[in-house]
């Protein structure tokens, strides 16, 4: 709902009576008085007042008042949605006020051009006028007259569909409202917010604006803004279904519509309220009503409003099974769609035919100032592709050093991975090697004590016996802690399960190992890295997460080694891992990077769990 500058009121009476003075004056005046009360009552009377007090104002040669009564008139054609013949007279009036140098005046004009031209469709003209008065209205500081500057501004970005940008400066209008006590500004800002909460399907928000625009409009009443309240709450209704609501706020807004002869507005409203009715099936009434809004379409020149009737009606017609005259109409749809793309192609090539000329008058004059700058511009484009080239060699060379420092990292990373590997192999070959003496040579040197001790009597025979007893089972807990014979043999999983049969007969603690590889074997490299890891982790677990309970799975797919262990232990600290001084991270870190794979470790209160992947090498 555009901010109009001013509304005029008075008692209808009295000025009828001030129209028969002598003082041409007060007649000028009170004709144009009544030209505002009529403007939404009756179209035809106000322009007959206001042209009036226009042929008096001419006759006394004032052209303040004169302007005041062009103003007056072109607000009745505005009113009807007549924007050609308001634009006629607005201009007029800006032209006088110009010359007569009112400034709030001026702006007035600005603001109601710029209203005209955003109905006409010419939303940047509009803006510009909207500029040229705000510019106005902040110099004089004009408060009222600049919030409504906001609102307008506000409804050209709705229709460009710049929701936000209209919130904004909706917003702005409603503090401005609010800091001079406006409460009528604040409830047309209201009703303006309900219209873009549509647009933007937040159908609730859009009742809540809407119904508080209309509450207050009926209680001062202000009748002729109830229309765009209501029209908006009744949408709102209607896409949400509530279609008995949705017709009665419709009925209400075509009712004021009438009254003020609103054309344009009361188009909009019957083909919305025929729509809901083609909804229902009622076909008779929706058609009877998308008829009257067709004529006033039509009559008004709005040709978008024309199509959606056509439109309409095309739709009735094929839900009657009339397809030939929904056909008819669709055809008459689209040669409106076409009308209107013409109309906007022409609009196009008259303002491109406009800046050519404008532009060809110029040619000369750049020509020339070409000419005496053409030297600098060339003596510019000289020194500046020097310093693009100067440039272009520096990042050159900062790029082939930094590739070259990459290459440089990639290698170096590479050697150390290489190095590890070496060298953990060197330790696991030692600690197997090791561990096949201590099982082979110490356990036949027992075995030999034994049966020597056998020989003995029974006293001393019982305790040799129990002493070397542990010694082998000590010997052979060493041996399988540095290179488990089973690992060798059957592969990860069944080590993995003595280690957990091992560890659950010193601790009280439950793994459960859960192979899914189909005993899928690894290279000697891959199986011992991939033990060690589970190892660690698992002493981890025990020792500073104290946890009674382990899971491991191990599982393969698309050619990946996939591995999680989970424990039900204390919240693991990975930075504080990071920081150590112990081996036992670092060393885990070493041999996933020996595998090249990548981990994850998921920590809280309830828990921890590894993860690591990598891509399993051929066997």
């Amino acid at each position: 709902m555009p901010a109009y500058t001013y509304a005029q009121t008075g008692d209808i009476d009295s000025l009828k009576s001030l129209v028969r003075s002598d003082n041409k004056i007060l007649q000028i005046q009170a004709y144009t008085e009544l030209c505002w009360e009529y403007k939404f009552r009756n179209a035809d009377s106000a322009r007959t007042f206001g042209k009036k007090a226009i042929e008096l104002a001419e006759q006394i040669n004032n052209d303040s008042l004169r302007a005041n009564a062009l103003h007056a008139v072109g607000i009745t054609y505005q009113a009807q949605g007549d924007y050609k013949e308001a634009l006629v007279y607005e201009s007029q009036t800006l032209a006088l006020r110009d010359s007569e140098k009112q400034p709030i005046k001026v702006a007035d004009s600005y603001n109601n051009l710029g209203i005209i031209q955003d109905e006409l469709g010419n939303q940047a003209e509009a803006l510009a006028y909207y500029d040229k008065a705000r510019r106005i209205y902040e110099k004089q500081k004009a408060l009222e007259k600049l919030a409504g500057v906001w609102v307008n501004i506000g409804i050209v970005h709705k229709a460009q569909k710049e929701y936000a940008k209209a919130i904004t400066y909706y917003k702005l209008a409603v503090d401005l409202y609010r800091t001079t006590g406006n409460q009528f500004g604040a409830a047309a800002c209201q009703s303006n917010l309900g219209s873009i909460y549509l647009y933007l399907k937040k159908y609730d928000s859009s009742l809540l604006y809407s119904q508080i625009a209309i509450a207050y409009f009926e209680e001062q009443k202000i009748r002729q803004f109830l229309p765009i309240a209501l029209s908006n709450a009744a949408i709102a209704h209607d896409t949400l279904k509530n279609y008995t609501q949705a017709i009665d706020y419709f009925k209400r807004a075509i009712q004021i519509q009438r009254e003020f002869q609103s054309n344009k507005e009361l188009s909009f409203s019957l083909i919305h309220l025929a729509g809901i009715y083609a909804k229902q099936k009622l076909y008779g009434d929706a058609k009877k009503l998308v008829d009257e809004a067709y004529t006033l379409a039509k009559a008004s020149g709005i040709k978008e409003q024309q199509m959606q009737a056509f439109h309409l009606l095309a739709s009735i017609a094929e839900a009657q099974h009339d397809y030939k005259a929904s056909l008819g109409f669709i055809k008459q749809a689209e040669t409106l769609e076409d009308s209107i793309f013409q109309l906007e192609k022409t609009k196009q090539i008259a303002t491109i035919e406009t800046q050519y000329e404008t532009e060809k008058k110029e040619q000369l004059l750049r020509e020339q100032q070409l000419k005496l700058t053409q030297n600098q511009y060339l003596l510019i484009f000289l020194i500046i592709l020097f310093f693009l080239l100067i440039l272009v060699v520096f990042l050159w060379r900062k790029k082939i050093t930094i590739e070259t420092r990459q290459v440089q990292a990639e290698r170096e990373k590479q050697f150390q991975i290489q190095l590890t590997s070496a060298l953990i192999q060197s330790q696991e070959k030692e600690r197997s090697r090791v561990a096949k003496d201590l099982h082979d040579g110490l356990g036949q040197y027992i075995s030999s004590v034994k049966m020597i001790i056998n020989q003995s009597e029974d006293s001393v025979q019982k305790q040799a016996d129990i002493i070397l007893n542990e010694m082998h089972q000590e010997i052979r807990k060493i041996s399988f802690n540095m290179m488990p014979t089973s690992l060798q043999l059957f592969g990860l999983g069944k080590a993995l399960q003595e280690l957990s049969d091992r560890i659950k007969q010193t601790i009280r603690i439950t793994i459960h190992i859960n192979d899914l590889t189909d005993a899928k074997r690894l290279t000697e490299e891959e199986e011992t890295a991939l033990y060690r890891i589970i190892q660690e982790w698992i002493n981890n677990s025990i020792k500073h997460a104290n946890a009674n309970e382990i899971f491991i799975t191990l599982s393969f797919e698309d050619g990946k080694y996939n591995l999680m262990i989970e424990d039900n232990g204390k919240e693991f600290q990975i930075e504080k891992a990071k920081k150590s001084n112990g081996n036992g991270w670092k060393n885990m870190i070493s041999r996933i990077q020996m595998v090249q794979g990548q981990f994850n470790v998921d920590s809280s209160p309830a828990g921890t769990t590894f993860t690591l992947e990598f891509f399993v090498k051929e066997v």
